[in-house]
């Protein structure tokens, strides 16, 4: 009978094959991941890299795949039979079109497999690009269809309950307060990772030791001094290398306890309150609601968490002055736009850059063109000021990575943009933007807050997760993709609550299953792309750092050091300290691990060479204390034991 019906009216037969079709896939869908739900983590791993499941598994998983696909198309059928096709095909339509985000549905358990997103990084990012995209689209569909009567009474009645009413009755300032405390509690939980990976003896001289000791010696007068970067017999300027003069600054509260952890836990806190400003810009735009969804998205984005990780960067106060411009060019709070400029401008060479661009953005979006034409003017010269300094640092007959970048994009974009389509480039870029839906992307007037990301992920050749060299090359990408972000979301808010809760759904998948695979606070062996053995504390580690702080205490404050590269940090607070990988004198003490001598043993075979060194300390068979005195038996056979006797 329902064959009869369609032949009659032969035009409802492609509505109706494409409402089949989606209920189909749907079942098809539900199916599917109720399967990879109901088997075991190390099965569904193996089911999506190697496609494992063994013969009985797979012939049940088939069989109900393929009662999933008939089902939803067999009741389908009926309703056809039991009415006329007519009256049918809008009642299915309507049904497909609702339950269609259903149809992605079976992606989901993949985008939370981390062995896939280690494994297969690009692969991953692909997928969970093209989940945020459809699911986005499908889910804004089926919002358009409004919602039941039924719906309504229920949403009227739920909205009279006590805890309902008590929430939709916070003081203004609740969502605020709310996002604080999950920051804060971001930030102690991420510094305590830091501080643990410290601990264990984990940072290198370049990710600690150095800004540790440009800060001591601000501390002490000496400005931008860094005898750990450049040695001792060599006279360097840090401004050469980073163009942080903000850190001044942050002298003072560094002085309060100097030294690495200190470090550690400002840059928890500066990134910890960047989310303080992207909340109240994101708050004029969207709403206080929506204003705490893009906090907390910031807060478990998961390359913050490796940098909060491994060693310290000033790009997390970069980030938190970046969003203070943004909200107070928005709320149009003067002193606070020449308070965040001024700061912005002062704190990174990434800082001048970011004004720039924003200016571009202001000019092409046209809502403040003279604004935008003012940040451009004024972020010019810096930026010329701080490429000339960063050339004057290079070696004789050698460039930059960062100039020769910017040098290839203003020479020749075309070079520029292919090799950015290399496989490391590709995949750290879909690391910045993936998590958000590839949102940012369609904003065209927001892409020139891109071009900091592209020319610090043009010039580097070491990507997070991979190194910890790359974690700053994707930080560089958050102020402007947030930006790009709340743009995106206030433009789909403009059109109903329909879209923009499509949005925000989509985006809470992306960004969890993102933070989960590669962050470090949904995971219990999840650490930012830290490998878990260089944060989680032991015995053993606590009994060798206890050992360390054993032999690091006869060292006087202000004594000049020279350690070797993993143990620089535990003595970088003083003004002196040394690496002795450079160039390092004639120091007052050595501090040696067995573990690196072998790095340094030309120079340290020469230092022992003039008899002037005595052993002063020694623990735990690794660490070894010389003091510049008169060498004693002791000391012979210390560095007999250290392979450093000189034949």
């Amino acid at each position: 009978m329902a064959n009869h019906r369609l032949r009659d009216d032969p035009s409802d037969l492609p509505r109706l094959a494409l409402a089949l079709a989606k209920l189909a896939l749907v079942g098809f869908s539900v199916v599917l991941t109720c399967q990879m739900a109901w088997l075991s983590q190390v099965q569904r791993s193996d089911f999506a890299e190697h496609n494992t499941l063994g013969q009985s598994g797979r012939l049940i998983l088939l069989l109900s795949l393929g009662a999933g696909l008939a089902i939803p198309a067999g009741l389908a059928m009926v309703v056809i039979a039991r009415r006329r096709a007519p009256a049918a095909t809008p009642v299915l339509e309507r049904l497909a079109t609702r339950l269609a985000p259903l149809g992605a549905l079976f992606v989901l358990p993949a985008l939370f497999l981390f062995q896939i997103a280690r494994d297969k990084p690009l692969y991953y990012l692909v997928a969970l690009s093209a989940f945020g995209l459809i699911f986005n689209a499908l889910l804004a569909r089926a919002f358009a269809l409004g919602v039941g009567a039924s719906v309504v009474r229920f949403s009227e009645r739920l909205r009279r309950r006590p805890l309902i009413v008590a929430l939709l009755s916070a003081p203004r300032g609740a969502p605020l307060v709310l996002l604080l405390l999950v920051a804060g509690l971001c930030a102690l939980l991420l510094a305590s990772y830091g501080i643990a990976h410290h601990r264990l003896i984990q940072d290198t001289s370049e990710y600690l030791g150095v800004p540790d000791n440009v800060m001591s010696n601000l501390r002490h007068g000496r400005y931008f001094k860094a005898p750990v970067l450049f040695g001792t017999t060599q006279a360097g300027s840090y401004l050469t290398v980073h163009a942080e003069y903000g850190s001044l600054l942050f002298a003072l509260l560094y002085g309060l306890r100097p030294g690495a952890e200190t470090l550690l836990w400002m840059q928890a806190a500066l990134a910890g309150l960047a989310a303080v400003p992207l909340y109240l810009l994101a708050a004029r735009r969207l709403g206080r609601g929506l204003a705490v969804g893009v906090g907390v998205a910031y807060l478990l984005t998961a390359p913050l968490h490796g940098a909060l990780v491994v060693g310290f960067s000033w790009l997390h106060a970069v980030t938190l002055f970046s969003f203070t411009l943004y909200y107070a060019v928005e709320s149009e709070r003067r002193w606070l736009l020449g308070l965040s400029l001024l700061l912005l401008m002062s704190i990174s060479e990434l800082g001048p850059l970011n004004v720039f661009v924003y200016g571009l953005m202001l000019l092409a979006t046209r809502r403040r063109a003279r604004l935008g034409a003012l940040l451009t003017f004024v972020a010019m010269p810096l930026i010329a000021f701080n490429c000339w300094l960063l050339a004057r640092g290079a070696s004789s007959g050698e460039t930059p990575a960062l100039l020769s970048t910017i040098s290839a994009l203003c020479k020749n974009p075309a070079f520029f943009v292919w090799d950015l389509a290399r496989f490391g480039n590709v995949t750290a870029i879909l690391h910045a933007l993936a998590p958000l839906c590839l949102l940012p992307v369609f904003e065209v007037a927001c892409w020139p807050l891109f071009v900091p990301g592209l020319i610090y992920t043009s010039s580097s050749t070491l990507f997070w997760p991979n190194n910890p060299a790359g974690f700053s090359s994707t930080l560089v990408w958050l102020p402007g993709c947030f930006l790009a972000l709340v743009v995106a979301l206030s433009k789909r808010r403009a059109l109903g609550r329909g879209p923009v809760l499509a949005t925000a759904l989509a985006l809470s998948v992306t960004v969890l299953s993102h933070s989960y695979n590669y962050g470090a606070l949904l995971r219990a062996d999840g650490f930012g792309g830290i490998s878990p053995d260089t944060v989680r504390g032991t015995l053993w580690g606590q009994s060798r750092y206890q050992a360390l702080l054993g032999v690091l205490r006869p060292i006087p404050a202000r004594a000049s050091v020279a350690a070797t590269t993993y143990l620089v940090s535990f003595v970088s607070n003083r003004p002196d300290a040394c690496d002795l990988l450079r160039a390092c004198g004639r120091p007052d003490y050595l501090l040696l691990s067995s573990r690196e001598v072998s790095a340094v043993a030309p120079q340290l075979k020469d230092l022992f060479a003039t008899r002037q060194y005595r052993l002063l300390a020694s623990s735990f068979g690794e660490f070894y204390l010389f003091q510049r005195a008169p060498e004693t038996p002791e000391t012979r056979a210390a560095i007999g034991r250290l392979g450093l006797a000189n034949p």
